[in-house]
């Protein structure tokens, strides 16, 4: 999840933090599609621009796109992925990616992570000007016992990557974007924010390199869908549900996001 302070939302152009300076947005068309883009001042180092930046992308459902739609939308991805990681690729020729598909792909709604790693073409060694690129599935801490940034600290030290690509399902407040929304940042991330479960985020500060986070959200509070009386909000905040389409969104949009870091990584394919 991108916000770490247990929101009801993950999505930028949802949420409403009050605890981030300078937050400025705007919106936009490509290929027929509103693209957000919303910047806060950053509180920390992200490694890649001066600002913290995230852009969300509003495809429409996954599950109902027609091939030239699906192929519009992971070419924008493709771009917003070269368009945040641009400066590691101006400083170094040769660089190594590694992709973490963070999430527990025994849980539908929490797998889009992991489907996306097991997409991506790994390569040993960079080749036609692409970069060399490293995969990992980290799991979750209770299938595990580990840390995520930790297990994703340490495999990023070993293959010497310059930059950390982190896929992971996100958390909406509009019914109306579960699985119809794509977003992008290059601030890291906080795996299980959007469930209240506290972790260590993947972000500059804890993996030693920069961090650009994929996601699409999988799961909304029933208290954002229930707003007719104060006990049933009450009742409701602890409560994640996912959308019927759940299956289709997860195996869909992995493909998609998983397409999108290919070309983005070699530009030449």
């Amino acid at each position: 999840m991108f916000f770490n302070d247990f929101n009801a939302s993950d999505l930028a152009c949802e949420n409403q933090r009050c605890d981030r300076g300078g937050k400025m947005e705007s919106t936009f068309s490509e290929m027929g599609m509103m693209i957000y883009k919303t910047t806060f001042d950053p509180k920390e180092k992200n490694g890649l621009l001066p600002r913290d930046a995230y852009y969300g992308i509003e495809c429409g459902p996954i599950w109902q796109m027609d091939r030239i739609k699906a192929e519009c939308v992971t070419q924008i991805v493709a771009q917003k992925l070269m368009l945040l990681g641009k400066t590691i690729a101006e400083k170094k020729n040769d660089i190594c990616v590694m992709v973490a598909g963070i999430g527990n792909r025994q849980m539908t709604a929490d797998a889009i992570g992991p489907e996306s790693a097991d997409r991506i073409e790994v390569r040993i060694k960079a080749i036609d000007g692409g970069a060399r690129v490293c995969v990992l599935s980290p799991g979750v801490p209770g299938q595990t016992g580990m840390c995520t940034a930790s297990v994703i600290k340490a495999a990023a030290l070993s293959c010497g990557a310059d930059l950390v690509l982190a896929v992971d399902s996100l958390r909406a407040s509009s019914p109306r974007r579960l699985g119809a929304f794509i977003q992008l940042s290059n601030c890291g991330i906080s795996p299980g924010s959007g469930v209240y479960s506290s972790a260590k985020p993947v972000n500059y500060s804890s993996i030693g390199v920069p961090v650009i986070a994929i996601g699409i959200p999988t799961v909304i509070g029933v208290s954002s869908i229930i707003t007719n009386g104060e006990d049933n909000e009450i009742a409701a905040n602890d409560m994640i549900v996912t959308s019927r389409e759940c299956d289709a969104v997860t195996h869909i949009g992995a493909s998609l996001i998983a397409e999108a870091i290919n070309r983005a990584l070699l530009p030449n394919r």
